[in-house]
């Protein structure tokens, strides 16, 4: 362990001073100052790794990524001095400079906003489980080849009565280099997780020191650099494209760079010319229900959080009824409408609710099968996706999610129009029969599509919650082209349509607290740490 040289007693970093502090005679040592002479030997069995502990002599298993060990007789620390070197030795690291207190009060802070949260999450004793871990990133450098960039350009301008179209053939310079590009290194630790919480600021970053992991879990990297190549050069050539078009804004000429990302690549010829594992600092609170684990994510150096939040569905369904309840009264008194326009409405109510339950249908099997997270598709990984078919997937959802939103919203414009508005002769039964029609033959699109999702997952609950709201849209089409003479038949179609949304809707929060969960990672496999480090 990090024994004090005054007392022999334990240290550990204090976050406050950016020292090592005796947990008992309270002495402080400089990072920089401290020898450290407490490696593990190491030998292997079966599958694990096994770590000869040196102050009792226990056998200490470490997953893959673990570069600290703690030993669960003695409590002691160990430096996995053979697995850094394994995994190249950490280059640089940030150390934590924001204390547990810090965190609990930005945990705190977000629950305020958050009235479903379970009523767990609120316990003190549960906020007193924030735990550091140092993640391992890679780190790029590099820079553009040699030789100018030769591009056309263009200028428009008014002058007079007359507009000036101006052609260029420009030429741009970029020996610049860039740096301070890091990307997630951890397969365990998401990747949409790591982006949330970033950036660390470059200035940070300290020679790395085992000093610095007194107290702390960390790990080491296990996703190649390799895996991150094609987006930081994508990244780089980005840059390179604003800085050419910076240059030449003064100038009122705008160049004409490459859509395409391959061809832009091709042109700025951006280049990696050094890389190297560094760790960062991340503080982590841990909620788990079964196989399940939601957590919050703190930025160890600036503090940016990021949190899982499960809905408590009956506090949710409760407070729905009680609004729904005190809405009913005004609506009853000041609105009216015929009985074949309520079961419009209705029916356009389930068809939005399905519209809903298909997307998080997909966001639930992008977030399961590790969609966007790049480091997990490892060799070796479990999972029904490659990692080819997760690119594939990611660039179809970013080029598709704008156009499927307006498209929806000019729909919806539409359909509303075509019942609400005045024209022609229709009555008001007709003008729902044909807005209903129209509803239908996207509703059965929502229908596919969510059942094209889940048609892997064992929990048959999703058909049924896909199917309720297209059944309840296709009744009330059944009886608007009935055209039945008694009310109480349009009525009836209501409460069918409204029954489907509202198993629809159930369906939706356990859904969503899928989504706020995850399953569990090894990244929680660890033992040990001290608690008295980050006051």
């Amino acid at each position: 362990m990090f024994s004090c040289p005054s007392c022999g007693g334990k240290m550990y970093f204090d976050i406050q001073s950016q020292k090592l502090k005796c947990s008992h005679c309270g002495s402080q040592t400089a990072v920089e100052d401290y020898r450290l002479n407490n490696d593990a030997e190491q030998h292997a069995e079966d599958d694990m790794t096994i770590y000869t502990c040196r102050n009792c002599g226990a056998q200490l298993v470490s997953p893959d990524q673990s570069a600290v060990a703690f030993c669960s007789y003695c409590g002691s620390e160990q430096i996995l001095e053979e697995k850094l070197n394994e995994y190249q030795r950490p280059a640089k690291i940030i150390p934590f400079r924001v204390t547990k207190n810090q965190c609990r009060q930005q945990y705190e802070s977000i629950l305020k906003k958050s009235f479903y949260a379970p009523k767990e999450f609120r316990d003190p004793q549960f906020m007193e489980r924030f735990r550091g871990i140092y993640i391992p990133y890679w780190h790029y450098e590099g820079g553009f080849a040699e030789g100018p960039v030769e591009a056309k350009g263009y200028a428009t301008y008014n002058r007079g009565d007359y507009t000036y179209n101006e052609k260029y053939d420009l030429k741009a310079d970029l020996k610049g280099s860039w740096h301070s590009m890091c990307y997630d290194g951890s397969s365990s630790f998401d990747d949409t997780i790591a982006e949330t919480i970033a950036p660390y600021k470059a200035g940070s970053f300290k020679e790395f020191n085992t000093g610095y992991l007194a107290g702390f879990y960390a790990d080491t990297a296990d996703v190649p650099p390799e895996k991150y190549e094609n987006d930081v050069l994508r990244h780089a050539a980005e840059m390179g494209e604003e800085s050419i078009k910076r240059a030449y804004r003064n100038r009122n000429i705008t160049p004409s760079l490459p859509d395409n990302e391959k061809k832009l690549q091709k042109l700025l010829k951006p280049e990696i010319r050094r890389t190297g594992p560094y760790l960062v600092p991340v503080w982590f609170l841990t909620w788990r229900k079964n196989d399940r684990v939601a957590y919050a994510v703190v930025n160890g150096e600036s503090g940016k959080i990021t949190s899982d939040l499960p809905v408590d569905a009956r506090r949710f369904f409760a407070v729905t009824l009680l609004c729904a309840a005190i809405l009913f009264c005004p609506l009853t008194l000041f609105v009216s409408m015929t009985a074949p326009t309520a079961l419009f409405l209705s029916a356009f109510i389930a068809w939005i609710v399905s519209w809903v339950y298909r997307r998080e249908i997909m966001h639930l099997h992008d977030h399961e099968n590790h969609i966007f997270d790049r480091g997990y598709f490892i060799d070796e990984r479990p999972g029904e996706i490659s990692g080819e078919k997760a690119e594939k997937i990611r660039k179809r959802r970013h080029n598709l999610s704008a156009i499927g939103a307006a498209v929806a919203g000019m729909f919806i414009l539409l359909i509303l129009m075509m019942v609400f508005m005045d024209y022609g002769d229709y009555a008001p039964a007709e003008k729902a029969q044909l807005g209903c029609t129209f509803l239908i033959l996207p509703a059965f699109w929502n229908l596919l599509r969510a059942l094209t999702f889940v048609r892997h997952m064992k929990d048959r609950t999703y058909v049924a919650e896909a199917l309720s709201c297209f059944a309840g849209i296709a009744v009330a089409l059944g009886v608007l082209y009935s055209d039945p003479v008694y009310d109480w038949w349009y009525y009836l179609g209501c409460l069918v349509c409204l029954g489907g949304v509202m198993i629809t809707c159930f369906g939706l929060i356990r859904r969503y607290n899928l989504l706020s969960t995850r399953a569990v990672p090894e990244l929680f496999a660890r033992r040990g740490g001290i608690d008295n480090a980050e006051e």
